[in-house]
């Protein structure tokens, strides 16, 4: 049995991985049971999958801790170590490049922590950063605002945005939920990161493109696609 956790920083990240691992393992026997950290309690959310856990080959836990900066604080020695005597032998966090206080973190920072993590505890620990929210990413796979109006095709979208959404460097977005936003509202639709919000994109984002395309040329998509895959492979 394989056991990986991943600590994300709120709900549309949850549901994005949740989504996501459950494009990825297809038929391979595996459960995934998502909890919300509230106060000093784990509330369970979910589980999903194809197996009962104690009988599946590939375990995950996804922990949303509900802040970017508890993340990194979250993934760390005392919650290891834990982790650790439960069995887990992958540690992963996702969290934007944005302290609370509006402050970038230090990526060279967040890398060294993690090689020592990793070095002291001899479990693969990693805290993927994304430039940007994870909005960034949904907005290099367009094609889902169709699923809202038909008349929202990368034509319509490049006029609303004011720039070619098929080419821009999604990363380079500001604020890349707002304009998600922005496009849905011109068809009386909203995006405002509620969790039918969550649901209803990411069960409409095309996961072979943003896998096999666009993992390529978006680093931190990258690493989390090779973590997904890392939690999807025997020991």
């Amino acid at each position: 049995m394989k056991k990986t956790v991943f600590v994300v920083e709120g709900q549309t990240e949850r549901i994005f991985v949740e989504k996501f691992i459950e494009e990825l393992a297809g038929a391979l026997a595996y459960s995934v049971t998502s909890v919300e950290h509230h106060g000093d309690s784990l509330v369970h959310v979910h589980s999903r999958g194809n197996a009962p856990e104690d009988r599946a080959d590939y375990v995950i836990n996804i922990i949303d801790v509900g802040n970017d900066d508890k993340v990194r604080s979250y993934v760390g020695d005392e919650n290891i170590e834990l982790f650790i005597k439960k069995g887990f032998q992958g540690v992963y966090g996702l969290r934007d490049k944005y302290t609370g206080n509006g402050k970038e973190i230090s990526l060279a920072l967040n890398s060294e922590i993690d090689f020592e993590l990793t070095k002291k505890w001899g479990v693969s620990v990693e805290v993927v950063v994304a430039v940007q929210e994870v909005e960034a990413w949904f907005l290099s796979v367009p094609r889902f605002f169709t699923a809202y109006n038909n008349s929202l095709i990368i034509r319509r979208l490049n006029e609303i945005l004011g720039y070619d959404i098929s080419t821009i460097p999604v990363e380079a977005i500001s604020h890349p939920s707002e304009e998600i936003n922005k496009v849905l509202k011109t068809v009386g639709k909203k995006y405002k990161k509620k969790e039918r919000d969550a649901f209803k994109i990411t069960h409409n984002l095309d996961y072979d493109v943003l896998y096999a395309e666009r993992s390529a040329v978006i680093p931190a998509l990258g690493r989390l696609c090779a973590l997904i895959d890392s939690s999807l492979v025997s020991p």
